[in-house]
């Protein structure tokens, strides 16, 4: 937004209003100049995308994960959204953004509104302008949480014993799983289980990620001591002609004594 420089008279007249003014801003006074220029522009309807599984929000083409409520979430994906949009075409200008209102518009539909206070200086004049804007924030499932409900894996977790495995051992070994997941989730959003199965022989757990599982079986061999082997199968091809493969990762736990 080019704006030309304020042109000084001792007597000069507004092409707009045709008042006076010392001061002329591409011929107009300040308040016409204002009132014509729109030095802040935002749309007033906007939308974002939050998973109703895990609350992370689409934001720069990539989903992005949050710790908070789903009302928190609405207002960090809200807030967010509304930064990315406006534009200012003011130096040095602060904006404030206040949350209004947050409505259920239907299942998958939450509608919250929101104000936007900007203040700066253009030439020395004070500029202050507010807007409402309405974000509508519709609730899907994200990628990694649609893999985990259509039972998508990458590797399985094998885990086996030179002994049969009692159910203390089984509880054991499901809640550290468990645990690691929330944990490694954090920062892997591969890091999930889609499917879960115990049977006489041992566990089998259905892993998102082949690196996730590596670091699962490494914790478990830390704690109970065994041998880890591997065991890729060529399943497909991604859409770059690169094969894939699941991996099958097998810790075998050593005999418990006593």
């Amino acid at each position: 937004m080019k704006i030309t420089s304020p042109v000084r008279h001792k007597r000069s007249f507004c092409s707009v209003c045709g008042k006076t003014s010392e001061v002329l801003i591409e011929s107009k006074c300040r308040n016409c100049f204002f009132k014509e220029k729109e030095l802040f522009r935002l749309p007033e309807l906007l939308e974002v995308k939050i998973c109703k599984n895990c609350l992370s929000y689409f934001k720069k083409n990539r989903w992005s994960y949050v710790s908070g409520d789903l009302e928190e979430v609405l207002q960090e994906a809200s807030f967010s959204a509304i930064e990315n949009s406006m534009k200012l075409g003011l130096k040095d200008a602060s904006a404030k953004i206040s949350l209004q209102d947050i409505k259920k518009s239907s299942e998958t539909v939450y509608l919250v509104s929101c104000s936007v206070n900007v203040e700066g200086k253009i030439f020395g004049a004070e500029y202050r302008s507010e807007k409402n804007v309405e974000v509508r924030a519709r609730l899907e499932l994200c990628d990694n949480c649609s893999r985990q409900v259509g039972g998508y894996y990458e590797s399985i977790l094998q885990i086996r014993s030179e002994g049969a495995l009692g159910g203390a051992e089984r509880k054991e070994i499901e809640s550290l799983v468990n645990t690691a997941i929330s944990s490694l989730a954090q920062k892997d959003r591969k890091a999930f289980l889609s499917d879960f199965k115990t049977m006489e022989e041992g566990m089998d757990f259905y892993v998102g990620s082949t690196k996730v599982a590596r670091k699962l079986a490494e914790m478990l061999r830390e704690k109970f001591g065994g041998k880890i082997s591997e065991s890729p199968k060529l399943f497909g091809r991604s859409k770059s002609g690169k094969d894939l493969y699941r991996v099958t990762i097998a810790l075998r736990l050593p005999k418990r004594r006593g």
